[in-house]
């Protein structure tokens, strides 16, 4: 499993809708929010393809994963995190540290923290699609 952290980053965000299967024309229109921090964790699902005879497992990928999480503090009065609710299909564009990443998927949870400052914090998982990963 390898990883990129993302700091000092913007994010341009664009819901797609529900999940229902595909990824939909736009609703609405993009939102672009500064994030204090974006973790994304790549990983590989394997299952093992050896003979009952075998001494060791013989591991093959069977699907390349990804789970982005996006933190940001949570301004007063804000609509950004009002628009998003878990399962909602967006697509997103992150520009940070030398890197642009591009990419669509699903929310999968949501989580505010209300502290000194509040903090919102994001999940995405991926909808059938990898990210585009390239340096700036």
């Amino acid at each position: 499993m390898t990883g990129l952290l993302l700091k000092d980053a913007v994010m341009t965000i664009l819901s797609q809708g529900t999940e229902d299967g595909t990824i939909g024309p736009p609703v609405g229109s993009a939102v672009t929010v500064c994030v204090d921090r974006i973790r994304i964790m790549q990983s590989r699902e394997v299952v093992d393809a050896s003979c009952q005879q075998d001494d060791f497992p013989v591991n093959r990928v069977t699907k390349l994963g990804w789970e982005m999480t996006v933190e940001m503090k949570l301004e007063k009065g804000g609509t950004f995190a009002a628009s998003l609710q878990t399962n909602s299909l967006v697509s997103f564009d992150i520009t940070a540290s030398g890197y642009n990443v591009e990419g669509a998927g699903i929310v999968t949870q949501i989580e505010a923290t209300f502290d000194n400052p509040s903090t919102l914090s994001i999940t995405i998982a991926p909808y059938g699609s990898g990210l585009t990963v390239t340096a700036s």
